[in-house]
């Protein structure tokens, strides 16, 4: 499809300028050094120049030559007189010519077919003005703010997640406060209520049995609630990585528990410096080794600790001989509360190998339980422990 130019003599349509009138804007706006015009015959040779922005063209030259970025669009510029409303449009051209360099300039290309002449317009390359430093300065604005946006975006998305964890602790105590401590305080009341009799009755040494199981039951409401804040508040707390001499920090572990006569405990195997955390590392230990102590089912037995190295991993086992753990409880015994063997006698929270599954878990390791009491006895808690952290 063809296009149809409209054409209109100057000064024929209401409110266009005279010719008078542009042609005195066209010499000003020359002057300025905004602008400049080369015409050109079939050839390509240089007729006419207006304009300083011109002044550098010689008459009578090629325009190819004089005009050396036009060199290859030779081809081009020949068709647009097949074609005259095309344009051959250069952008932003520098031209290094005998009297120095010329501006910045934009190079476009027309076929007058009135004429039969080309017209070269030749425009300066203007500085951008204050309006577009401005607009430059408020996209660049609106990128730092999106990006401001976006950081703060992520810190809500972590903050979420914290505040997710948090509720889903405060769920679990909420959880053990209406159901697993209930049997101690009804105990406490049914004490207290005995309590009373025998000081009534003066009956002094069923009062001091009483008074001795009051106390049981507050210490043992006393380490579930302490227990239950530790596993609750753990993976929270920042605890800064060191170095810790291992083979230290577990025979100060085994050497600080209550000496239980008859029971053996060993300790075998690579114990290395490590860059970890401590706390974390210590209440693992300890935990595992008190576990093992409180529930076994003999007067005499051993537990034996052991470490290797495992790549990347630092294998830890510690072994007990006692009465083992059925395979149906070997998932049970990490959650919170959760007891095999019901033993008031002992001193339990209930929340020792859940603060050990999850210390573990929260820096990268795992926890393992090996025991099948239908063939021996004995238990081992194996856990794989990071062998470097980033400090």
């Amino acid at each position: 499809m063809t296009q149809q130019r409209q054409s209109f003599d100057v000064g024929s349509e209401p409110g266009t300028p005279s010719a008078d009138m542009l042609a005195e804007i066209t010499v000003y706006l020359a002057k300025r050094d905004l602008y400049g015009l080369v015409w050109c015959d079939e050839t390509l040779t240089t007729t006419h120049i207006f304009g300083k922005l011109a002044e550098f063209i010689p008459l009578g030259s090629d325009i190819i030559q004089s005009l050396l970025p036009l060199m290859g669009f030779e081809e081009q510029i020949t068709a647009l007189r097949r074609h005259p409303d095309n344009t051959v449009q250069l952008p932003n051209i520098s031209i290094r010519h005998a009297g120095g360099t010329s501006p910045r300039m934009n190079i476009n290309v027309y076929w007058i077919p009135k004429r039969k002449l080309y017209v070269i317009v030749l425009t300066k390359v203007l500085r951008r003005s204050d309006l577009e430093l401005e607009l430059t300065n408020q996209i660049r604005a609106k990128r730092i703010a999106e990006r401001n946006l976006a950081e703060k975006s992520k810190e809500l998305q972590r903050a979420n997640r914290e505040l997710s964890l948090a509720n889903g602790d405060l769920e679990e105590f909420a959880y053990v406060i209406s159901h697993d401590l209930k049997a101690p305080l009804r105990a406490l009341k049914y004490l207290s209520g005995d309590l009373q009799l025998s000081v009534t009755s003066m009956d002094a040494q069923a009062a001091n049995a009483q008074v001795l199981q009051l106390q049981n039951q507050t210490q043992r409401m006393s380490s579930m609630l302490m227990g239950l804040f530790e596993y609750a508040s753990l993976g929270r707390k920042q605890d800064a990585i060191q170095r810790v001499n291992t083979a230290t920090l577990i025979s100060q572990i085994v050497n600080s528990l209550d000496s239980i006569p008859g029971m053996k405990i060993s300790i075998d195997g690579h114990w290395p410096v490590l860059n970890t955390l401590e706390q974390p590392l210590d209440l693992v230990l300890r935990n595992l080794i008190e576990n093992a102590l409180k529930h076994h089912d003999r007067h005499t037995g051993r537990i034996d600790i052991s470490a290797q190295d495992a790549g990347e991993f630092w294998r830890i086992d510690i072994k007990d001989d006692g009465p083992g753990i059925p395979e149906d409880y070997k998932e049970a015994v990490f959650r919170t509360f959760q007891k095999v063997h019901s033993d008031d006698n002992v001193e339990n929270s209930g929340v020792g190998l859940a603060l050990v599954k999850k210390s573990v878990e929260t820096i990268g390791g795992t926890v393992e339980l090996l025991s099948n009491p239908s063939i021996s006895r004995g238990s081992i808690f194996r856990i794989m422990w990071p062998q470097c952290m980033s400090t």
